[in-house]
């Protein structure tokens, strides 16, 4: 494990590696959140059956792991900064074709492509906070990460319910275009490579039994989180059966996210003292049980808004316990390796989602969903830290 005595005068110096990810994410994510919950309508708008949204979020999914061994295996062989950066690059190139596309076909390659990208960055996140603060902070580095990402996530569909009455999901997905070219240029100037390899040979990689244990429960965690946040339900839900207009959508994701933002940092103050382990276990139910009430209870909002915080603090804690179980020699390619299975099986998500809710309905949905999520937390407890 990292020790806080290695090289403590490098943690104010690289510090910065925080602000820097943290505000680039939040240009990132409060863009692609003005248009993000409303891109099953765009698809169906353009002729997708639910059938075609269904296969395209799980392919989503799918491509979301493909990249991520690699882009582990090449972040801990080359460093962090090169795995984030170059991503970044490709990010306003595909968004500009994906808006530019009059089929739901080409809109869903081009965003599927996205998130290969965003695969390829995503061992390289969780390594460069947990390298760039103290082992005792490592819940307030991420929380500080996940603050920015909510902010991004609650006031994006804020801002999207006003402009979609202005502007096309068309015209807001340029905008993330515009926002990922400014954040390619901040992230190339701003961010510092937290790690001196002195060799290019990489250290033997063993999978441990704790990492084990947190693939198997951590992927059913996330397979969880394919029928809810990452997920095409909850807003079919809402335009289907509540009968919500794109705007109100928008407005409701807004707010719900805002309790959430607010307690990022107390999510990383409790992963920090009472343990990620515990706070993951609890987080990830009560998500899923909330989400499940929000649809029994016909759209109630308080149910709505406990989904979103505890989405939160679940985002904030799994990450520092995959940096605790983890030394800074591997951590990329065992980030990789989990963003890859976990992947595959949350990958299978939306469709089996689609599959209930065509034959026993939304409540049914959200329910199986719910009992994956107590069966993940129960063995999560097989993990000692």
């Amino acid at each position: 494990m990292r020790k806080n005595s290695e090289n403590p005068t490098a943690y104010p110096r690289i510090a910065r590696n925080i602000i820097v990810i943290s505000v680039t994410s939040f240009i990132l994510v409060f863009s692609l959140f003005t248009w993000l919950f409303l891109l099953p309508i765009h698809m169906k708008n353009l002729g997708a059956e639910d059938f075609h949204i269904g296969v395209s979020y799980t392919l989503f999914g799918l491509g979301y792991t493909i990249a991520q061994f690699l882009g582990g295996y090449l972040s801990d062989r080359f460093g962090r900064k090169h795995l984030i950066v170059a991503p970044t690059w490709l990010f306003p190139m595909l968004y500009l074709l994906m808006a530019l596309s009059d089929s739901w076909i080409y809109v869903s390659v081009f965003y599927l492509l996205i998130s290969i990208c965003s695969a390829f960055q995503s061992p390289s996140f969780t390594s460069i906070i947990a390298e760039s603060v103290e082992e005792s902070r490592v819940g307030m580095g991420f929380g500080t990460f996940e603050l920015s990402i909510m902010i991004g996530i609650s006031s994006g569909p804020l801002l999207g319910s006003v402009l979609i009455g202005i502007f096309s999901v068309r015209d807001l997905i340029i905008g993330s275009a515009i926002a990922s070219f400014i954040a390619a240029i901040i992230r190339q100037l701003g961010l510092v490579e937290p790690m001196k390899r002195r060799e290019k040979k990489l250290t033997k990689f063993i999978l441990e039994r704790n990492q084990l244990w947190f693939i198997i429960a951590g992927s059913l965690m996330f397979l969880c989180l394919s029928f809810t946040i990452n997920g095409p339900f909850m807003t079919l839900y809402q335009e289907e059966v509540l009968g919500l207009e794109k705007s109100r959508i928008n407005l409701l994701f807004g707010i719900a996210g805002v309790p959430s933002a607010v307690l990022c940092l107390a999510a990383g103050w409790l992963a920090d003292k009472l343990g990620g382990k515990k706070i993951t276990a609890v987080s990830i139910v009560v998500h899923a049980a909330s989400t499940f009430l929000w649809v029994y209870f016909g759209g109630i909002f308080l149910f709505l808004t406990l989904s979103f915080i505890f989405v939160q603090f679940f985002y904030v804690s799994y990450q520092t316990v995959i940096a605790r179980i983890t030394t800074d020699a591997n951590r990329a390619r065992f980030t990789g390796l989990f963003g890859t299975v976990s992947g595959l099986v949350s990958s299978i998500g939306p469709y089996m989602g689609m599959y209930v809710k065509l034959r026993a309905g939304y409540s049914a949905t959200f329910q199986l969903c719910l009992i994956i999520s107590i069966i993940s937390s129960i063995l999560l407890s097989k993990l000692t830290t």
